[in-house]
């Protein structure tokens, strides 16, 4: 036991000899550069093992002639006493370079002051962890070779040279609390950061001090500028690991260089804010996870540059996080390609992103897309878009692009190249399709609308569009050297131009058209501008499979039923002369027509038929479906895009729907109570316009009481009807139709779930005819859209206090006429209707002819002519305007344009109806008053204001008119009558005989 006491002993002493012999040791600097000159150290002791090279007072360069041990370097100059660079040099050149190699039992550190940068022109060894502190920078520019871990938690540590990073984690982190900056660690141009050994670890953590999970609020910043950063040779799988420390935030900015993660998986994030900002350079990951826990949240935004994937991309635990791509961003597969699953969604935010490959052997697959960006399919691999879609333009020449999920963003579709591949069942809603090259290919029961003001798909140059069995397109322009082939059994379009020439309605197959090609057949439905849908539903067909009524009646429309949200089938059928939709349920039902309609007056004769038991609110809504997409399968709200409904209930109440839940008006104008709502009796009119409408007067639209009603659409303004008087306006529709060529139809909807009278819906006499009017006023009703209970659609402006309105009903000349009066009473005020005229709606002025129709009288004697009393039409680019006003006998007197010619209409004081006409073949107008012709050859004014404007415009005098009717109309062309389809072809399978 002495004995052993005495090598204790021995051993104590020691070790406080050691402890004792560590210290800090000062540069001087007093003779020269050398480190190994102990003249330039303080008390001329060099530092050793464990000491502190205090290197505070060096300026310039330290010169190392031969490997050095210390425990660790500080270096913080006194701003302003020395220059705050020092470079610790080697006089050799790598990759036999000096070291200086750090070795303590505590932590081996590295400490630069702020505003400071240490060069270390030499190799850094440490035997140990090392930790790099303070907030100047220590600069990287031979070796670093660390074993363990190496700690940035304050500051900066740039790599200009090359870390070897076997069997180490760097730790990109600041430990809370801590005043500073996020710590830092930048890679430059001709830097390497790497491990070299698959048996052993390594890995980068930004965002990730030395405390693990127990840290908080670590902040980090990887600064990525130049030089390649490559981790293929590491025993760990997930090489970035984005910050244990949990509250923390950390940033990944790569714009230049190269990360190399072709094996492993990048996690973007795990518990913090994780951020990656790539502008430029690359960035291969086999497989990525943006959140490893649902703690963090991560997001990646690709800016610029090169993201190579090899696997999946998951969002992981964290909700929220997101994968951006931008504009002038190129992902390119590798291994057998990448899986964006469907959690992740990424967004396109801008411009274009090309989606590039250098093979063939790759199958990408996405499973949703977002974002008002494009993309650009590049390269000769397989692209799949399997989820919903993005909205910005979709570009493909090369390659394939298979879409197995939606494409209806209202997408600008170019294909110059390769394959754009619509799956079996896809329906597509585009904004624009031009196929210029390569090949657009509709596989079975797709279909694609084009939307907006041109809704032509266009194969043009040496593009080529494939059409499979039951394929449907609204509108096809084939041109130059087009081609379209038809696969098998038969495709449908509702117009088809091919070389210019609009193709009749048939059945057309290659032998018909050089354009054409295959084994199948083109079904084109004449779908002309003007022409009348009708149906009388006049035959009772036998029991109806569902999607199948068929045709009704020789020369009516061929009937669709479908079964909205997969409720229930067979709910309509042809009874008794009338369509009979629903089938005693509450359930939703739906009737399309196989024709289409873009805007136009809908009638229909529709009753009520109670089904269940009575109730002091209803259920359902029924009526019309205005606008609705051809083939339109109604099995989510996204299928109703652009559709609008117009429905009313059995308490008398509408609905008014575009889409699937904007809701734009839902009360009862005869009422003004809800719309779901009985009213007491006698709340309803008897008669509407002299026609029955509640005959009973109970309040309830009863089984016995059938009505007409109708809609009329023109671009914004729809304007509802009860027996040809309007009940209802609104403004508030989109102006472009989302499906040009739409199929109209009957709609039942269940309103509410908790009223409790259900009911069904019949129909009769339905149809559809070219707009009579863009825009009406008739009789009393007030014109202003605003008004309290709309029922036109125009828009009131100027000052109705100085210049009274009212409604009006007066017996002149032995008529007793309704009309709206307009008293200009002031000298310098004016009150006007008006409504702007969509561009379209101009150019089917321009090319057809137009006629604007004012029915009114001027009240009093020796009116001026002048704006007081007037009714305008201009466009965008000419003007004509009538002014009205009276002589002293109260004769109406009328001119056009201020010209010089002024009529005057004898009579005295009454209703006259003037009509203005434009022939687009002239160019000029000619007007009439009563039918007798007063003027021709009356040329366009100056002014291009797009409306239809009437009222007391400005003026420095008096007038008062009341207006019975105003009313602009497009002399669309009498259409052929329709003729009838062809018969359908015979079942696939079916031999037939030709003799």
């Amino acid at each position: 036991m002495k004995h052993t006491g005495i090598r204790l002993g021995v051993v104590l002493i020691v070790g406080a000899a050691c402890a004792v012999q560590a210290a800090t040791r000062i540069w001087q600097g007093s003779v020269d550069a050398a480190w190994a000159n102990s003249a330039n150290w303080e008390g001329g002791v060099r530092p050793g093992p464990d000491d502190v090279a205090e290197l505070s007072a060096a300026a310039g360069a330290v010169v190392l002639s031969e490997n050095v041990t210390v425990g660790e370097v500080h270096y913080a100059p006194v701003p302003g006493e020395v220059t705050n660079v020092l470079t610790v040099l080697s006089d050799t050149e790598a990759p036999a370079s000096r070291k200086v190699i750090l070795t303590t039992a505590g932590m081996r550190r590295v400490r630069v002051g702020a505003g400071a940068e240490l060069w270390m022109e030499a190799d850094i060894a440490p035997d140990g962890e090392m930790t790099k502190e303070g907030y100047g920078t220590l600069v990287v520019r031979r070796e670093l070779k660390t074993v363990g871990r190496c700690y940035v938690e304050q500051g900066r540590l740039v790599n200009e040279g090359a870390i070897d990073a076997t069997d180490t984690h760097l730790h990109v982190g600041t430990v809370e609390p801590d005043t500073g900056g996020p710590a830092e660690f930048v890679m430059r141009d001709g830097a390497t950061y790497a491990s070299y050994n698959s048996g052993l670890h390594a890995d980068l953590l930004w965002g990730g001090n030395r405390l693990l999970e127990a840290g908080t609020g670590s902040r980090a910043v990887v600064t990525h500028e130049g030089g390649l950063l490559d981790m293929t040779t590491a025993l760990t799988q997930g090489i970035f690991l984005n910050g244990y420390a949990i509250g923390g935030h950390a940033e990944y900015n790569l714009s230049g260089g190269e990360v190399n993660l072709s094996n492993k998986t990048m996690y973007v994030s795990f518990r913090v804010t994780g951020v990656v900002n790539q502008s430029a350079g690359v960035l291969r990951a086999a497989t990525m996870n943006l959140s490893a826990d649902a703690r963090g949240l991560g997001t990646y935004h690709l800016t610029g540059g090169e993201l190579w994937l090899g696997g999946g991309v998951s969002r992981g635990g964290g909700v929220g996080s997101a994968l951006n791509l931008g504009g002038g961003a190129i992902l390119r597969p590798f291994n057998a390609g990448y899986t964006i699953n469907a959690d992740t969604t990424p967004r396109l935010t801008d411009g274009l992103v090309r989606f590039c490959s250098e093979g063939s052997g790759f199958t990408n697959t996405i499973g949703s897309l977002a974002g008002a960006g494009g993309l650009v399919k590049e390269g000769a691999d397989t692209l799949i878009l399997a989820g919903a879609s993005f909205a910005g333009p979709l570009l493909v020449s090369n390659g394939t692009v298979s879409a197995t999920g939606t494409l209806n963003g209202l997408n600008a579709v170019t294909v110059v190249g390769g394959l754009l591949d619509l799956a079996p069942g896809v329906f597509a809603k585009l904004s624009a399709l031009m196929v210029t090259g390569g090949v657009f290919r509709l596989n079975t029961n797709s279909a694609v609308v084009v939307t907006g003001n041109d809704p032509w798909a266009r194969v043009a140059g040496e593009g080529a569009l494939e059409l499979d069995d039951g394929a449907r397109l609204v509108c096809l322009d084939v041109s130059e050297q087009g081609t379209v082939a038809l696969t098998g059994g038969t495709a449908t379009v509702f117009r088809a131009r091919i070389g210019g020439l609009e193709l009749d309605a048939g059945l057309y197959r290659a032998a018909d058209l050089e354009a054409l090609s295959g084994t199948g057949a083109l079904s084109v439905e004449l779908q002309r501008p003007g022409r009348l849908l009708a149906d009388g539903f006049s035959r009772d067909d036998a029991a109806p499979t569902y999607d199948s009524l068929g045709r009704t009646e020789s020369g009516a429309a061929d009937w669709a039923e479908y079964m909205p949200f997969q409720r229930i089938g067979d709910i309509a059928a042809v009874v008794g002369g009338e369509l009979h939709l629903g089938n005693g349920s509450s359930d939703p039902a739906l009737a399309l027509a196989a024709a289409s309609w873009p805007n136009g007056l809908f009638t229909t004769r529709l009753r009520f038929v109670r089904s269940g038991i009575s109730g002091a609110t209803v259920k359902n809504t029924c009526g019309f479906m205005l606008r609705a997409t051809p083939g339109l399968r109604t099995n989510t709200g996204a299928d109703f895009l652009g559709a609008v409904h117009v429905q009313m209930t059995a308490a008398g109440g509408l609905f008014l729907r575009e889409n699937f839940d904007s809701n734009k008006y839902f009360k009862n104008p005869f009422t003004g109570a809800d719309y779901l709502t009985y009213g007491a009796a006698g709340s309803l009119p008897v008669t509407v316009n002299g026609l029955p409408f509640d005959a009973d007067g109970d309040g309830r639209l009863g089984d016995n009481e059938p009505f007409m009603f109708q809609a009329l659409l023109s671009g914004n303004r729809l304007q509802v009807l009860v027996n040809g008087e309007p009940v209802m306006a609104h403004n508030g529709f989109a102006a472009v139709s989302a499906s040009p060529e739409n199929t109209p139809g009957f709609w039942k909807n269940r309103a509410s779930n908790g009223n409790v009278e259900a009911h069904d819906a019949c129909y009769d006499d339905f149809a559809v005819v070219t707009l009579p009017y863009v825009i009406r006023h008739v009789g009393r009703f007030d014109p202003n859209i605003a008004a309290a209970a709309p029922r036109e659609n125009w828009i009131l402006g100027g000052n109705t206090n100085l210049v009274p309105v009212s409604p009006v009903t007066e017996t002149v000349g032995g008529e007793t006429i309704d009309a709206w009066r307009v008293d200009d009473i002031s000298t310098s005020t004016l009150a006007y209707y008006t409504t702007t005229l969509l561009d379209r709606e101009i150019e089917g002025a321009n090319t057809n002819g137009w006629r604007l129709t004012a029915r009114l009288r001027v009240t009093g004697e020796n009116d001026a002519l002048d704006g007081s009393v007037g009714v305008q039409i201009s466009t965008d680019s000419y003007t004509y305007s009538l002014s009205y006003g009276s002589d002293a006998a109260g004769n109406a007197r009328v001119r056009v344009n201020g010209e010089p010619i002024i009529h005057t209409v004898a009579g005295g004081s009454v209703y006259h109806t003037y009509e203005l006409v434009y022939d687009p073949v002239s160019g000029t107008t000619s007007l009439s008053c009563d039918g007798a012709q007063l003027q021709a050859g009356i040329a366009k004014g100056g002014g291009a204001y797009k409306r239809v404007l009437w009222g007391a415009n400005q003026s420095s005098s008096t007038g008062c008119a009341h207006y019975a009717l105003v009313q602009f109309s497009v002399l669309w062309p009498d259409p052929p009558e329709p003729p009838e389809p062809p018969p359908p072809p015979p079942p696939k399978g079916t031999v037939l005989l030709l003799l």
